[in-house]
């Protein structure tokens, strides 16, 4: 319906202005950024508004509660600990339950919190699957990291896969912000 293609028109926009890459002569870089910088002049709380959506990552996060018509207490998924304050949110708060799974960036403005226009949702198994997906790639990360730092501080140059794989057997502490899936 129109609420459909309504969201998908704002979701195609926040992907376009956040995350895009654009080629300008020998630079490229985001369209917020070149916006922000050369673009059309802004009045301060548009510029406000862009500055935080600059700087807003995309997340997961899960319907922790509702206030119907004011807002939502959300829980990050991937790191509990940066989960936002309470999130003033109208629209969303009228069609979103308890529970409910999307990605967004959460805007952090003076004296509240707010989506930033977008809103992702996704189903509670697709979620649960790529929260997964997500922090295996950031635990090879990390354990890629510290075997380049061990390498690195012992004046080593050569293969980190095998230190990678024993770092690795004893990593812990990505495991808070599970998502049961029943």
């Amino acid at each position: 319906g129109p609420e459909y293609h309504e969201m998908l028109q704002i979701n195609i926009s926040d992907y376009l202005l956040s995350e895009a890459i654009y080629e300008r002569g020998d630079e490229s870089g985001r369209g917020i950024d070149w916006v922000l910088e050369s673009g059309p002049k802004l009045r301060p709380e548009q510029r406000e508004f862009l500055e935080a959506l600059a700087d807003a990552p995309l997340r997961l996060y899960e319907v922790v509660s509702v206030r119907h018509g004011e807002g939502l207490e959300l829980r990050d998924l991937l790191d509990p600990a940066r989960s936002p304050p309470f999130v003033t949110e109208h629209t969303a708060s009228t069609t979103l339950r308890p529970g409910s799974v999307f990605g967004a960036r959460i805007l952090r403005l003076p004296g509240k919190s707010e989506i930033g226009g977008a809103v992702y949702p996704l189903d509670r198994m697709v979620a649960a699957a790529l929260v997964e997906q997500v922090r295996a790639e950031l635990e090879e990360r990390r354990c890629d990291l510290l075997a380049a730092q061990r390498d690195d501080a012992l004046g080593i140059d050569g293969d980190h896969h095998l230190a990678a794989s024993v770092v690795g057997d004893g990593a812990h502490g990505l495991g808070e912000g599970r998502l049961d899936t029943h």
